[in-house]
């Protein structure tokens, strides 16, 4: 595992400082953006935001569409009268993540709101943990060395 490069562990740690010894006015909770669906998790960094009180917000929660279709969330979908990418929140939300999938699509967004109603099993949990791919899809140019 490469370590987290020196720009992004200064938001962590700078958050989490925050975290601690909040200034006077404060606009919002500490969270932290990162890519994250069911074939990224990025563990190394979600673990130490959780650890030090810090919400993740999973930037790409749906993994641009590439979770339509898989033959673990569409049959666990099946079997709950969901789809693929409700069951793929679902697992973000039950992770603890805060999960803002976008679409200009009315349906699509009724759709996407309803996977905050699945409970998963544990069971289901671990199949879909067991997705984790590294498929990292935000890294272009402007982006910084990825903790992986």
């Amino acid at each position: 595992m490469r370590a987290l490069p020196e720009d992004r562990r200064f938001e962590l740690y700078q958050s989490a400082d925050r975290r601690k010894h909040p200034p006077a006015r404060q606009p919002h909770d500490h969270h932290q953006p990162w890519e994250c669906h069911v074939y990224m998790q990025n563990r190394p960094i979600i673990d130490y935001c959780q650890k030090q009180g810090i919400a993740v917000t999973a930037y790409s929660p749906l993994a641009r569409g590439a979770v339509v279709g898989d033959p673990v969330l569409e049959e666990i979908g099946k079997a709950r009268g969901a789809t693929s990418d409700q069951i793929a929140l679902a697992f973000l939300i039950a992770k603890g993540h805060v999960v803002i999938p976008s679409s200009s699509k009315r349906g699509r967004i009724m759709q996407n709101f309803e996977a905050r109603k699945i409970t998963l099993t544990p069971a289901e949990i671990k199949r879909i943990e067991s997705l984790e791919k590294g498929m990292r899809l935000v890294n272009g140019d402007w982006c910084p060395v990825w903790d992986v």
